[in-house]
């Protein structure tokens, strides 16, 4: 079933569609209490939540919540701008320096319930933490590199980390529209242990693969290269098998069902591997070829943050009044663009030429992606589930990415990344990985043309609903 863009009024008619996501679950079962319904339908900015005392309350729980998105980008941030530092110190070679943003990938709320522009704009600060993470792990990176060392930088992030749990902790509102069971045998026991083991254990392996052949002794033709690749297709298929015939999974598959969703993330995740590997590779051309500091190398990423923030903040203004899919055409565009231009990109021309531009249009593109999904995937599953959603989104971008990873580097050493020829041509192998980038973003494009999920946040009029159409 898919919801399109097509309003129609309850005219005495209405066939209940089986797998419409938000129009299938009562309001009793979604947890949705009658005032908020009836304040939702007075009030099209969206009433404050109940468990808010005040919007001072609300706000300090919306930043909390920003910087708790912002984790694993304060991380990638700091890592991405020391890679070439921490490569030294440890004596990594090319392969084994992947890993250090590859392995985040690894380990990667239903409060507001109704669609509304203070969702809209609650959810645009949630993806603002992303650039913004970014930023400051990688100013936190460069700072700490060059005043002390790169391991200082994992320090100061710690610190970071346990103020963010600290202040969770007094700003995060009781769950009281979801049943949360206590922490016991039975609440582990539903847990899907099994279901983790499997996906952790298929991807990191399948990436290792790619990533360790180019430094294996004979490439490819090396045994342990091969059976690498096989054990992650066949954990990673036996994790889908698992998904579903177990009770709790970790990843339903039945919401793979809803074609926008399934479009949706498809087209994040081919744009955000591209996205990943980009930031990943720049930050290394500029230490390696241009011999930028840490803190160089941060400020040169500054600008990207900074329209990244605004760009989440004006998609918040927008996202009620435009059309989502247009959006999304939009930043996917805004993605390839940018691929396009790294792509031409060489040692000879100018950062503020190609490579500055093309971190705005990545930036914008991505946000964009995130913003329209995140709040298309918050808003069309039933509140007990938006949590799974959530974090089913956000898991299946982040191995996304660290697949794309596997596979740019495995680029990088073909176009001579590892070895003499790199010396002649130092942009070469750097330029060789943002191709690997553009033939994701097209892709992403491709499939974002699909799309047929209208203004998101807005409230509708009395008796309409989206049509749902069977397929």
């Amino acid at each position: 079933m898919i919801a399109t863009t097509e309003k129609q009024a309850n005219a005495g008619h209405n066939p209940q569609p089986a797998l419409d996501l938000e129009d299938a679950v009562p309001e009793a079962a979604m947890g949705v209490p009658a005032h908020l319904t009836e304040s939702a339908a007075s009030n099209p900015y969206g009433s404050r939540p109940a468990c808010f005392s005040s919007n001072f309350q609300e706000g300090l729980f919306v930043v909390t919540t920003t910087f708790a998105v912002a984790q694993n980008s304060i991380l990638s941030g700091a890592l991405t701008v020391m890679t070439s530092k921490v490569q030294e110190s440890l004596n990594m070679n090319s392969s084994e320096v992947t890993w250090l943003v590859a392995a985040q990938g690894l380990t990667a709320g239903a409060i507001y319930e109704k669609p509304s522009r203070r969702k809209n704009r609650a959810f645009a600060c949630f993806s603002a933490g992303n650039p913004i993470g970014f930023v400051l792990g990688a100013l936190i990176g460069g700072i700490a590199t060059d005043i002390a060392s790169w391991r200082a930088s994992i320090w100061v992030i710690t610190i970071v980390y346990a103020f963010l749990t600290c202040a969770a902790y007094f700003t995060t509102p009781k769950d009281a529209e979801q049943s949360v069971g206590k922490f016991n045998t039975a609440t582990l026991s539903q847990m899907d242990w099994l279901g983790a083991f499997l996906a952790v254990t298929g991807i990191s392996t399948f990436t290792a693969a790619f990533t360790l052949a180019p430094d294996a002794t004979n490439g490819w033709q090396t045994p342990y290269v091969p059976v690498l690749l096989v054990i992650g297709v066949v954990f990673v298929t036996a994790f889908l098998y698992w998904q579903s015939v177990f009770k709790h999974p970790l990843m339903p598959l039945w919401v793979w069902k809803d074609r926008n969703f399934a479009l949706l993330v498809a087209s994040l995740c081919l744009g955000f591997y591209g996205f990943n590997d980009n930031f990943f590779w720049l930050s290394l051309g500029f230490q390696r070829v241009y011999v930028n500091s840490p803190l160089e190398v941060a400020v040169k990423f500054l600008p990207a943050a900074i329209g990244g923030t605004c760009v989440n903040f004006l998609a918040a203004m927008i996202m009620h009044r435009v059309s989502n899919k247009l959006l999304s055409i939009l930043g996917a565009t805004a993605v390839v663009s940018a691929n396009v231009l790294l792509s031409a990109s060489s040692k000879s021309i100018s950062f503020w030429a190609l490579a500055f531009p093309a971190q705005l249009l990545m930036v914008l593109g991505q946000d964009i992606a995130f913003c329209v999904t995140n709040l298309y995937v918050m808003s069309s599953m039933p509140s007990e589930q938006q949590s799974v959603a959530g974090g089913m989104f956000l898991t299946v971008t982040r191995f996304s990415a660290t697949v794309g990873l596997g596979i740019s580097t495995t680029v990088y050493a073909a176009a001579g990344g590892t070895t003499e020829v790199s010396r002649s041509v130092p942009w070469r192998p750097y330029q060789s990985t943002f191709w690997v980038s553009l033939v994701g973003s097209v892709f992403a494009l491709f499939l974002a043309c699909f799309l047929t999920i209208g203004k998101q946040g807005n409230k509708q009029k009395p008796g309409e609903r989206e049509k749902v159409t069977e397929v």
